[in-house]
């Protein structure tokens, strides 16, 4: 297998305020990340005094419910030649999910069947992947201009796309419930064998991992227009080779519920209870193929920016940054129906309106304490930092408020609420060097 170049995208605060930071001349680190956010749930609602969870039911069924979870881990190692050159390595493991539940199901879980006999009828979405990569990162300054390329190498290691859930509900007499759900998983290696207790091909798995590979490059320059103004932009995840998944599992699952009144049985812990009863008829078939040909890019991101700095000098600096842009989530697929024919299917795209606002402060080239905004990908980020650099020895620490809103007025000023935050996240960084 020919040599691939990889890529880490480095933190944000690094690129902006390297030239600050004392030089550490060799470096390694790791980064920890999670996050989690919905667009119901106040954090206050989980963690309050009583310890008991309260929720609003005649808010619950006004709209759908939408949540993501992410977590991710990474190394990098770092040589800076110099202060305008710097070569590192990187790898990563991302996990992430993001789901929505209908607001007739809510509805249903809200105000019982007794006084809402209806027929109900939806959709529930749902998916989750898991991306590992391994990458290099060149930075170069040329005068004025600073530039940092990142080829990267990725593989999923599972991803299931949004899968098919159908139900439907009679409430005219009791509920009466029919699901029915198909559910894709996709991995680069066959996973039968693990699923049915068995053991896995390490060959050949190793084999499978190595022609799966997809690849990326991420750009990222900025310009000096004068002391106190940069212009920067930056392309992350720019895809030259999808990844391809060859191998899937199947599920087709289907059931029937019956119970006389959900509400009270939810209320009074009944349905737990009754579980065997209530559900009958259940159907869960997974089947196998090793010839899925599932190709899918890693998300997609372009930003443009401007930092900046006001206030300068040897013993204190301040920057700010402006940044708008968009971020792309595409795939796409084809089965093998015979040697000579493929099926495509039509592209997975998902488009989302990126902003940003922060504002960093240095102190003594030591302490660096950050506070930043931003609307990503559906999600409002509130978040604080702080930076303490030892030159040979170097902790970052990052906590945010997050909350799944529009980016709106309304939503930005129900975000910015602590009392009101609807998730959180929490950044973790250590660095050693000389």
């Amino acid at each position: 297998m020919k040599k691939i170049y990889i890529i880490y995208l480095c933190f944000c605060t690094v690129l902006l305020y390297a030239q600050d930071k004392p030089l550490r001349f060799i470096e390694l680190g790791i980064d920890v990340d999670t996050a989690f956010a919905n667009s119901f749930i106040h954090v206050n609602d989980v963690f309050n005094k009583e310890r008991t969870l309260a929720l609003d039911l005649n808010k619950l069924a006004q709209n759908d419910i939408s949540f993501t979870a992410q977590a991710k881990a990474g190394f990098f190692f770092n040589v800076n030649i110099n202060s305008g050159f710097s070569v590192g390595l990187n790898a990563q493991v991302k996990v992430d999910s993001l789901g929505t539940l209908p607001r007739t199901l809510l509805s249903l879980l809200a105000v019982g069947n007794v006084d809402n006999p209806y027929i109900y009828s939806d959709t529930m979405k749902l998916n989750a992947n898991v991306f590992a990569d391994l990458g290099l990162s060149v930075y170069k300054r040329f005068k004025k201009l600073k530039i940092t390329v990142q080829p990267a190498l990725f593989v999923p290691l599972i991803y299931m796309p949004e899968p098919s859930v159908l139900y439907s509900i009679d409430t005219k007499d009791g509920i009466k419930a029919d699901v029915k759900a198909r559910a894709d998983l996709y991995t680069p290696i066959p996973i039968e064998s693990l699923i049915d207790g068995g053991t896995l091909d390490l060959s050949g798995s190793l084999d499978a991992l190595l022609e799966s590979y997809g690849v990326d490059i991420s750009f990222n320059a900025e310009y000096e227009l004068n002391p106190y103004l940069y212009l920067g932009a930056s392309i992350v995840n720019l895809p030259l080779r999808p990844a391809t998944l060859n191998h899937r599992t199947r599920y087709d699952i289907s059931f029937n519920l019956e119970n006389y009144n959900l509400l009270d049985s939810l209320i009074d812990n009944t349905l737990i209870d009754q579980i065997d009863d209530a559900i009958s008829n259940i159907s869960v078939e997974p089947k196998y193929n090793s010839d899925a040909f599932y190709q899918m890019i890693r998300p997609m991101r372009l930003d443009f920016y401007t930092i900046s700095r006001p206030f300068r000098n040897n013993l204190w600096g301040l920057a700010i940054k402006v940044n708008m842009g968009f971020s792309v989530f595409s795939s796409y697929s084809s089965e093998t129906q015979s040697v000579l024919t493929r099926r495509l299917e039509r592209p997975q795209s998902y488009y989302y309106f990126n902003l940003g606002l922060g504002a960093y402060i240095h102190l003594w080239k030591i302490l660096t304490v950050s506070a930043e905004m931003s609307h990503q990908e559906q999600v409002w980020k509130h978040r604080v930092g702080i930076a303490l650099n030892l030159h040979f020895f170097e902790i970052d620490l990052a906590l945010s408020l997050q909350s799944i809103a529009p980016a709106t007025k309304e939503g930005f000023l129900e975000s910015i609420k602590v009392s009101q935050a609807k998730g959180m996240g929490l950044t973790i960084g250590v660095r050693l060097g000389y």
